[in-house]
């Protein structure tokens, strides 16, 4: 039972609206931008912060627009983004932590459900300031479903969980052995979005950064079996 109220809650998290999650996330970005300004080793990152989740959000709006397109006649096609699903965000040894709150943002913002993994940078326990950050997270409404923060488990148990996508922060070498690792399980290809330097910051401001989360997906109706266009029908009995 519990596992159906959670597979439901992660489900309504996918079909609701960007625009919906956008307001449900938005009030927590000034209390995550403040936790970063008290934080001794982050302090001087705050403005960056602030600037990267104000403009993911802007950007996120354009994920509830739908593009007509065109088809044969008696359907009607419209292209659409959808969450990928599971997906796993994480920091590596040498990881930037803005890119990986930048990469956590970006997974929920575009409904996927998401584990944070989070532990240490460059030597820096960073286990209590990730838990306050997926604290704030849930205060502002994003369910304990979706958003799942797991700093205990060893990382080839946490790759082997079945993820569609896994969202890494960390050095080339280390994004490599990943992408590895996963090539190796038996279950369906996982995509990486790596972040490996400095300017990776920039590539999340730009608008087409949080499509790396989603998938395109084509919702066809045939309007000819339900009553379709009238004028293309009747067309259709006066040719010779």
């Amino acid at each position: 039972m519990i596992r159906k109220i959670q597979n439901n809650t992660i489900e309504a998290w996918r079909l609701m609206s960007a625009a919906k999650r956008i307001a449900m996330i938005q009030p927590a970005i000034d209390d995550i931008v403040l936790s970063i300004q008290k934080n001794a080793k982050l302090s001087q990152d705050a403005p960056k912060a602030k600037r990267l989740l104000d403009q993911m959000m802007i950007n996120a709006k354009s994920l509830d627009d739908a593009q007509r397109l065109t088809g044969a006649t008696g359907e009607s096609n419209e292209w659409y983004v959808s969450a990928r699903g599971k997906t796993l965000v994480m920091a590596g040894k040498n990881a930037d932590f803005l890119a990986v709150l930048g990469q956590l943002i970006s997974a929920l913002i575009t409904g996927n459900e998401v584990i944070l993994h989070c532990p240490v940078i460059n030597g820096v326990d960073f286990d209590e300031f990730s838990a306050k950050i997926v604290a704030e997270l849930h205060s502002a409404g994003v369910p304990d479903a979706v958003l799942i923060f797991d700093n205990n488990s060893q990382i080839d148990d946490l790759l082997s969980q079945n993820f569609m996508q896994v969202a890494v922060s960390a050095d080339i070498q280390e994004v490599l052995a990943i992408s590895a690792n996963l090539a190796k399980l038996d279950e369906a290809l996982v995509q990486v979005i790596a972040a490996t330097n400095g300017n990776d910051l920039i590539a999340m401001l730009a608008p087409d950064y949080l499509y790396r989360f989603v998938t395109e997906r084509v919702k066809t109706v045939n309007t000819t079996a339900i009553g379709g266009n009238a004028s293309l029908l009747e067309l259709a009995t006066l040719s010779p």
